[in-house]
């Protein structure tokens, strides 16, 4: 199927715009470097691909495995499929997917924006300066990142953080789902639920803000600056300087 994908770009060589593509019937897979030379649409220049590429499928899956550095946009779209994305090094990627599963693999981007209505997201070993990931239904996992800043937002799954580093903002907020993270960090923390409850262990930030309506809260903290609010209504508040064992419970 990669040939007949890499058959179809070509009649795009003699194009400057960006890449269109359209598949209604296989999956869509690139992988290496051995198949760059091929994608003249993508405009190749050595190990690079300067142009942009907008890659859709109705309702098979994407894979997308590459080690070029790609230095114009890439947007994977996805109705029903699932989308795979490896080894990307590039300035911008955008993954849209209505059902399918997002999962995005040791990838570099200037910006990384993700958006599922009912699928679930999963990130692993990414370094992103603009980190956007939006699920409606679907549970969102990050797992080892690097980001300077990062807005997670689910409205009925929940979110789940480990080892993940934001050198000056990041927001997670849901409505209805738990937010659950461990060994995080941040410059600046916005935490927000309305049902859901907000469970932190080993997390260190200057200043931040940690709110729920009905859920409760619980943070386990390393190290945090004089800055910060912490507020349930209705749920119970559970707080643990690590360091000094204090524990304030209401």
């Amino acid at each position: 199927m990669s040939m007949k994908f890499l058959n179809t770009i070509k009649d795009f060589s003699n194009k400057s715009e960006d890449v269109f593509v359209t598949t209604q019937l296989g999956d869509i897979v690139i992988k290496g470097t051995d198949n760059m030379d091929e994608i003249n649409a993508a405009k190749v220049s050595g190990t690079y691909i300067d142009g942009s590429a907008r890659i859709v499928s109705a309702n098979n899956n994407l894979d997308l495995t590459l080690s070029p550095k790609f230095k114009g946009n890439v947007t994977l779209e996805s109705m029903n499929g699932k989308i795979y994305v490896r080894n990307f090094q590039g300035k911008k990627l955008t993954v849209k997917a209505n059902n399918g599963t997002i999962s995005i693999y040791n990838s570099i981007t200037d910006s990384l924006v993700i958006k599922t209505s009912n699928g679930k997201v999963d990130c692993e070993n990414v370094v992103s300066d603009y980190l956007k990931i939006n699920a409606a239904n679907g549970t969102i996992s990050v797992d080892n990142a690097l980001v300077r800043n990062g807005n997670l937002d689910s409205k009925n799954g929940s979110i789940n953080i480990n080892r993940i580093a934001s050198s000056e903002f990041l927001a997670l907020m849901n409505d209805n789902g738990d937010i659950k993270g461990y060994d995080t960090a941040a410059k600046s923390y916005l935490v927000s639920t309305k049902e859901g409850d907000i469970d932190l262990a080993r997390t260190t930030f200057d200043e931040a803000r940690f709110e729920s309506i009905n859920g409760d809260i619980d943070l386990s903290i390393v190290k945090c600056g004089n800055k910060k609010k912490i507020q349930s209504l209705c749920g119970v508040t559970n707080i643990v300087y690590v360091k000094s064992n204090y524990n304030i419970r209401r």
